[in-house]
């Protein structure tokens, strides 16, 4: 479920069925997204997504 849905559009009970999924996410974040604030390590995890500078 997790890898092939933005995580945008995750609802609560994603994160707790995929929380291992989750932190490898957001662990090393490389993208914010500007619609919701959630931030990612790829691309397409998000719907809005901009880079975050390094």
């Amino acid at each position: 479920m997790g890898d092939k849905k933005e995580l945008c559009k995750w609802k609560r009970e994603d994160y707790a069925r995929e929380l291992t999924l989750l932190k490898r996410i957001v662990a090393e974040p490389r993208f914010v997204c500007e619609k919701c604030g959630r931030a990612a390590d790829k691309k397409k995890r998000l719907c809005n997504p901009e880079k975050l500078e390094e």
